[in-house]
């Protein structure tokens, strides 16, 4: 029997499920990940600062895969083929396969960042935070991107609802919050809005060192305190995969595709979500609704292979020249960033976010 693979359980993933449950009565179903739950993302930081519970953006993905047809096997993927992939030491043979296996935090070679900062990508790394804001002075947060961003703004929004004193730094080597993004405006709403909120803003330095309560960077000076801990939001890298064919490893690991989301190389294995690397003069930004995007279309590609049709070009809708992205602090401030200039002050993205939270809780818990 024919058998499709699904790799991953974050939003590609459980997209990919969704996408293909009809072909389950026809054909053999299996979804590799290395953990049977989905993690909400987007509100990590919001978790972080205790405005969610963990029950509320971390759901089991057993019983959906039931429904859907899909028999779950709970083991890392280690190596993919064409063809095959190794997870937890035992070879899975597939016919296709879609893999959305994220991404993970990238430290970018900085001495001592690994060892003494906390990432945000996990529930885990969530719930360390929680539980640190209590007991320590300050908190130094490396990476003014969206993630820092909405990091500082719902740390210093929890400390004013408790009454901490807790001091708050983000650090960022380019000038401004959210300068990725190209939007002006949109850097000048997330200034004004963190200030307000009493977050002191180390922009155009780059950090060259992390210490247990500290932060050294470039111009020899050094952030933090003697009772501080150090947040890491600075970027990610590509999964911890190896890869059979040597033309689909991209910079930084990700996963090189071709236009049709295949990875390069490979004939059977397509890659969706945050793990793959688009090449294009204006390549999709690494968010969920991509990373949604692109499961339906590998889906639909794959669909065609188990028709004799020819898989068709991936066109990407949110991009580095054309980014849309909400930027949340809290409920009730939100920026909206829409292409390269125009930004708003709106409350939409938290109206957003708890909208496809509550759908994908209902469709996991179900």
């Amino acid at each position: 029997m024919t058998r499709i693979v699904v790799v991953g359980s974050g939003f590609a993933g459980v997209e990919a499920v969704a996408s293909l449950s009809s072909l389950c009565d026809r054909y053999e179903c299996i979804w590799v990940t290395a953990r049977a739950q989905m993690v909400f993302l987007p509100l990590l930081p919001a978790l972080a600062a205790g405005r969610y519970r963990v029950e509320e953006v971390f759901w089991s993905i057993e019983s959906y895969a039931r429904r859907a047809g899909f028999a779950v096997i709970e083991k890392p993927v280690e190596v993919l083929g064409d063809g095959w992939l190794v997870a937890g030491g035992e070879r899975i043979d597939y016919d296709y396969a879609i893999a959305g296996l994220g991404a993970r935090p990238a430290f970018y070679g900085v001495p001592g960042a690994a060892e003494h900062s906390i990432t945000l990508y996990s529930v885990e790394d969530a719930e360390t935070i929680r539980k640190l804001l209590d007991r320590i002075d300050g908190l130094v947060i490396v990476g003014a991107g969206p993630v820092g961003v909405e990091l500082a703004g719902e740390v210093a929004l929890w400390a004013r609802r408790v009454g901490s004193p807790l001091k708050i730094w983000l650090i960022d080597m380019l000038s401004e919050p959210l300068a990725l993004l190209g939007n002006q405006r949109a850097s000048e709403l997330a200034r004004e809005l963190l200030e307000k909120l009493g977050v002191e803003l180390v922009l155009g330095r780059r950090v060259v060192r992390v210490a247990e309560n500290h932060v050294e960077l470039e111009d020899g000076s050094k952030v933090g305190c003697q009772g501080c801990a150090i947040a890491w939001t600075a970027g990610i890298g590509g999964p911890d995969v190896k890869l059979e064919k040597d033309t689909a490893l991209g910079k930084a690991g990700f996963i090189l595709v071709d236009e049709t989301l295949r990875a390069k190389g490979y004939r059977r294995l397509y890659v969706a979500g945050d793990a793959a690397s688009y090449q294009a003069q204006c390549p999709p930004l690494k968010l969920a609704r991509e990373a949604i995007r692109m499961a339906r279309h590998a889906v639909s590609n794959l669909r065609a292979g188990l028709n004799g049709g020819k898989p068709k070009p991936y066109k990407p809708f949110i991009t580095t020249c054309r980014p849309l992205l909400g930027v949340c602090i809290g409920k009730a401030d939100c920026i909206l960033a829409l292409g390269k200039n125009i930004a708003l002050k709106t409350r939409l993205p938290a109206w957003y976010h708890e909208r496809v939270r509550r759908a994908y809780q209902s469709r996991l818990v179900a």
